[in-house]
């Protein structure tokens, strides 16, 4: 709570550090404001480059916001434990092996069922657009004006027609091959959204153990829906009735 709350005041050149990566960032950071908190890794990701990722934290700015921007370049997704200390961990759905079902017959786990469809998410092209940080001229041998404020990267859907295009403007700092990461992102947020499938099942447990969880991959077999395929989890309510 105290690391949420906090503001940066003035942290001498982060890049003198050396080789840094999202946990010596964050450390930093962590130094910066006094607190003793600690930073836990289970992800690694790739160390930053001075020329595409420049790391100068505003003065004011809430620590949170600074970290969390290049947790985003990484695809990393920061949490917290019950101690209070930074986990670094990535969002990746885990497999439940369970199938819920709900066909012509007695045997069915699905009670009740809705769901909603709709394309107007989802483009055929998407396209991130952006510029490195002015101060990445400082990093490269031989500077290229041009190219440090004109990046770009797209991906293309092609289950949806042609013609239909977004493009969104970074508001922060990303070269070319993290601005198509983003356009991936913005494709499979997109598709994922465009389905949405609700139900109640009976219990609160799963076949296998344990409580259905957020994050998990579960097989649907609904014929009203017409749906045959693995969904991800991203709500739970449990109710208890008499």
């Amino acid at each position: 709570l105290d690391f949420i709350d906090s503001d940066i005041n003035v942290i001498p050149d982060i890049r003198a550090n050396g080789n840094l990566t999202l946990k010596s960032i964050i450390q930093i950071v962590i130094k910066h404001l006094g607190q003793s908190i600690e930073v836990i890794d289970k992800r690694s990701p790739e160390a930053f480059n001075a020329a595409e990722d420049v790391l100068v934290p505003k003065v004011g700015q809430n620590a949170l916001d600074f970290v969390r921007l290049y947790a985003m370049k990484r695809q990393a997704l920061l949490s917290s434990d019950g101690n209070g200390n930074i986990v670094i961990t990535e969002s990746l759905a885990t497999e439940s092996g369970e199938t819920l079902t709900s066909v012509q017959n007695d045997d069915n786990d699905i009670i009740s069922q809705s769901w909603r469809v709709s394309g107007r998410e989802r483009f055929n092209t998407y396209i991130n657009r952006g510029q490195l940080d002015p101060i990445a001229l400082n990093f490269t041998p031989s500077p290229d004006i041009a190219g440090v404020e004109s990046q770009s990267g797209g991906v293309s859907d092609l289950e949806v027609r042609a013609g239909r295009q977004k493009v969104k403007v970074e508001s922060k700092g990303y070269s070319n091959a993290q601005l198509v990461d983003r356009a991936k992102w913005s494709k499979q947020i997109a598709k994922a959204r465009a389905f949405e499938f609700n139900c109640i099942v009976k219990g609160h447990s799963k076949k296998s153990g344990g409580v259905w969880d957020v994050n998990e991959l579960v097989f649907i077999n609904s014929l009203a829906a017409d749906i045959t395929q693995s969904m991800l989890i991203n709500a739970v309510t449990f109710n208890e009735s008499s």
